[in-house]
């Protein structure tokens, strides 16, 4: 994710905006319940922003906070079963 040109004011200055991204994964799963989708910004440790049901294979994640130009935005995808 490119955020080079995102989220800046006319004089170049970071504002704070919501962004929405499409996380598409293939299922090597074969008895999961469901998928984590995680993202993080930087160095800061993953979150879960999304819950998919089993046999899913992506996740639409809307409302992602912003962030200043430059910052890398990491996403994992966590199979998991009860």
């Amino acid at each position: 994710v490119d955020f080079s040109l995102a989220g800046l004011e006319n004089n170049g200055t970071p504002t704070f905006l919501k962004h929405s991204y499409l996380v598409q994964w293939t299922d090597n799963s074969l008895d999961e319940e469901g998928f984590d989708v995680q993202v993080r910004a930087g160095s800061d440790p993953f979150s879960t922003f999304s819950r998919v049901a089993d046999n899913g294979t992506q996740a639409a994640l809307i409302g992602v906070t912003a962030l200043n130009s430059g910052t890398v935005v990491q996403f994992q995808v966590i199979a998991w079963k009860f």
